[in-house]
């Protein structure tokens, strides 16, 4: 298990056992925080492998997200088209 942990983020990366990354995020995501979300999601991707590849990205405990959280969401899904993955990206609250 992969943590990164700032003042009011952490975002924890782990292995289901079908393969699915779950990217499970606390805190604040913020301009500060979302490279560092950036930074673990992409490892997520590049774990989960397979074709398609699966990562859930768990928003559950977040307390805060301003636009920048968002647009790494949003990348992070946009990358799953040109790779011909049917949106295997997904957010969860």
């Amino acid at each position: 298990m992969k943590s990164l942990d700032l003042d009011e983020f952490a975002a924890t990366r782990y292995e289901e056992k079908n393969g699915t990354q779950i990217v499970s995020v606390t805190g604040e995501v913020d301009l500060s925080s979302a490279p560092r979300l950036a930074e673990v999601i992409g490892r997520a991707k590049e774990q989960a492998g397979g074709d398609p590849s699966h990562v859930v990205v768990d928003l559950s405990e977040v307390e805060f997200m301003d636009t920048a959280g968002l647009e790494v969401l949003s990348a992070a899904r946009r990358e799953d088209v040109p790779r011909g993955t049917r949106g295997t990206t997904h957010a969860v609250a």
